[in-house]
């Protein structure tokens, strides 16, 4: 199955975004140093604050950077569009998605530094160069079945050492970004996190009324038969409403659906707090998730090489084509052609018992990868 497709130039006018558009003055002159986003505020009402030559008292008028030429107290503010970012992460096991600061590790775990191109990432051939491959003492362990939120390990914290190191040698005289994660994946779910500091993509992404589908691959506890496939698809009661998939469909390679078959493929489009295990698990006769993994976003699919706990870099439109309607009408493949030398992300440093003491629990993602892929 094809991953890399070209995008046409139409397309990407028709579909693409300008990340760095208007936003609210308060915003603007928090980013620009004049004062906290709620001072900043307060600089509006008081009249203060003046956007080409006219006062302003709404902290909600939007000014564009570059643009608008803005003043407070009468004095010229250089107004800076704050640098986006955007990430695709393989998240492991065990890992919150939560930007909360408060009762969480002083420090992130110690990270192995390692670089591939987003054109090996999506499918492509390595080339020969140092730690592109991990020994299996440092691969990833994913904590387990049990793995619960209690271990105060946030996904924000795999990028640290790029905002302690690579964030401040690309941009010296900018503070560090505050990250955030596009949607949520639970404690024990493994797979495709788009990580930003873009709030507008956020939400195109995130936002119902854009129908973007995400896909799942699902390891069961025990053989599924066709009558499990029939109950999952009917749907589930879910806060009050029947939710249904979209989709549920045999992993390729399985095998005949009634025979010895426990991996699915399950589409979604709500996004709902665990809504396919809750959909699963709705089909009754003990069955379970044992492990899942999301593989799609809209337009863009999990690249196959990208290992648990570490991502690639994107560029704006390659990120806001993301939420393009004609790329996911397209299979979820992704829309366009990444050559550039990307980070790879830093993965965990274990010890090798350590490892072997959780081996049988541990997922192993490039086998599960090799067999949706291929």
């Amino acid at each position: 199955m094809p991953l890399l497709m070209h995008l046409t130039s139409s397309f990407i006018k028709e579909e693409g975004a300008n990340p760095c558009g208007p936003q609210r003055i308060a915003k603007a002159l928090a980013q620009a140093g004049v004062a906290s986003r709620r001072a900043s505020e307060a600089l509006v009402k008081e009249g203060r604050v003046a956007v080409n030559g006219a006062t302003i008292t709404t902290p909600v008028t939007l000014v564009t950077p570059g643009v608008d030429q803005v003043e407070v107290d009468g004095k010229h503010v250089d107004i800076v569009q704050e640098p986006r970012v955007y990430f695709v992460l393989n998240k492991p096991k065990g890992w919150i998605c939560s930007s909360d600061t408060t009762n969480t590790s002083a420090t992130a775990a110690p990270l192995l530094r390692d670089t591939i191109t987003a054109e090996e990432a999506w499918g492509g051939k390595p080339r020969n160069r140092k730690n592109t491959r991990q020994p299996n003492s440092a691969r990833v362990a994913d904590g387990g079945e049990g793995a619960t939120a209690s271990l105060n390990r946030r996904v924000i914290d795999l990028f640290s050492e790029y905002l302690t190191d690579r964030w401040p040698r690309r941009h010296p005289d900018r503070p560090m970004p505050r990250l955030f994660t596009v949607g949520r994946l639970d404690v024990a779910t493994t797979g495709l996190l788009v990580v930003t500091n873009d709030g507008d993509l956020t939400n195109r992404i995130s936002h119902p009324r854009n129908e973007l589908t995400r896909e799942y691959l699902v390891t069961l506890n025990r053989d599924y038969t066709r009558a499990d496939v029939k109950t999952i698809a009917e749907g589930v009661n879910i806060d009050g409403a029947v939710v249904a998939p979209l989709e549920v469909l045999p992993v390729r390679g399985d095998g005949p659906m009634d025979r010895n078959t426990r991996k699915l493929t399950i589409v979604v489009s709500e996004g709902r707090n665990r809504e396919v295990r809750r959909l699963v698990e709705g089909a009754g006769k003990g069955l379970e998730v044992k492990r899942l993994k999301r593989v799609r976003v809209g337009a863009l699919r999990l690249p196959p090489s990208l290992r648990e706990g570490h991502f690639v870099e994107l560029k704006a439109d390659e990120a806001y084509n993301i939420a393009s309607l004609k790329g996911q009408e397209r299979g979820g493949r992704v829309l366009w052609q990444l050559n550039r030398l990307m980070v790879a992300a830093p993965s965990f440093r274990r010890s090798y018992d350590e490892y072997e003491n959780e081996s049988a629990n541990v997922n192993v993602n490039e086998e599960e990868a090799e067999e949706y892929f291929d």
